[in-house]
């Protein structure tokens, strides 16, 4: 029984396994922590108009992975997301 109502929330939830992109609306510099005084997570920063997968969100932070380079923490404040 408890399959069978996990199976039909899957059925009428289809964004069950969507992913929740982003999209940065300002450069964007990624850090390996929540917070700006965490080092940037990479050498570069993230023009306006990257997208990312959203992979957490925590105290104004969004844990964001960039295809093609990794995770980094960025502000809730430097993108829009789906």
């Amino acid at each position: 029984l408890g399959l069978l109502v996990f199976l039909e929330a899957i059925y009428f939830s289809p964004e069950y396994f969507r992913e929740s992109r982003g999209v940065l609306f300002t450069e964007t510099t990624a850090r390996k922590g929540m917070g700006s005084e965490y080092s940037p997570a990479f050498n570069q920063s993230f023009q306006e108009g990257t997208e990312f997968e959203i992979r957490q969100k925590a105290g104004g932070w969004t844990l964001a992975r960039f295809p093609g380079a990794g995770d980094g923490w960025i502000p809730a404040s430097s993108h829009s997301d789906d």
